[in-house]
């Protein structure tokens, strides 16, 4: 366990950025805060990097009377942020009765290296972290089985509704659908003599590629007739023609 001390008591202005009295080093476990104030009050100690907008926010420890004046703060830093390098901000804010007193700003410099062979974060906030994410991803994986059962659910019944099951008794058109082994296929050779189910004869479809091709299709019909002066009108044909004036 390394300590981390902060000095706020003496000549401290607003807005300034204090160091803390320690280096500390990429991969570093089990850092303690030691942060001295000249002012009893409700703190709190708030976390993050230079190039981070949010803060992270933890409860001070204990808050005990300093043997040379002031208060001494101790708040534990998680591990997870020395898990790289630069500047680590500190923000130390005291309130009471949820008004703000004051806020003192420090930052530890973290020094980058190679991280351990042996390296073991025992952070119970990270291990509980490591078992939500987990747990999240599990939920996420669950969630995306189901809509993929629903899904195939919702195929097999929109086949089932186009096509019926292979029969070996009957003669198939170019064209035709049937269902094999749970999969839509669409004749491709014409069976004229009723035969045992034959794999090059049929090409596998799906019934969303089919229903796009009906589209395509029927926006080619559209584009026919309007070629020749026909318009379909609320369903029915009629002959397109112009008003004459004189």
């Amino acid at each position: 366990m390394s300590t981390i001390t902060f000095d706020f008591r003496h000549y401290y202005r607003k807005g300034e950025r204090r160091e803390s009295d320690q280096i500390a080093y990429q991969w570093d476990l089990g850092h303690v805060a030691e942060i001295y104030v000249p002012v009893n009050a409700t703190y709190e100690i708030h976390y993050c990097f230079a190039d981070f907008t949010e803060t992270d926010d933890y409860a001070v420890e204990s808050t005990t009377a300093a043997e040379d004046g002031g208060y001494k703060l101790t708040a534990h830093i998680p591990n997870k942020y020395f898990e790289r390098s630069g500047e680590l901000k500190v923000y130390v804010i005291g309130s009471d009765d949820n008004h703000v007193l004051t806020t003192y700003e420090g930052y530890i410099s973290i020094r980058g290296r190679i991280k351990p062979d042996d390296y073991t974060d025992d952070d119970p906030e990270n291990e509980a972290t490591r078992i939500l994410t987990e747990a999240r991803e599990a939920r996420d994986a669950a969630v995306e089985a189901a809509e993929q059962a629903e899904a195939a659910a919702s195929q097999s019944a929109a086949q089932a509704s186009i096509a019926e099951v292979y029969d070996a008794t009957k003669t198939y058109a170019i064209g035709d659908y049937c269902l094999h082994d749970g999969q839509l296929y669409e004749c491709t050779t014409e069976i004229t003599t009723p035969e045992a189910w034959t794999a090059a004869h049929w090409t596998a479809a799906t019934v969303g590629t089919e229903l796009n091709d009906i589209q395509d299709d029927v926006s080619g019909l559209k584009e026919d007739l309007d070629d020749i002066g026909l318009l379909v009108v609320d369903g029915k044909l009629n002959v397109a023609y112009e008003e004459v004036t004189t």
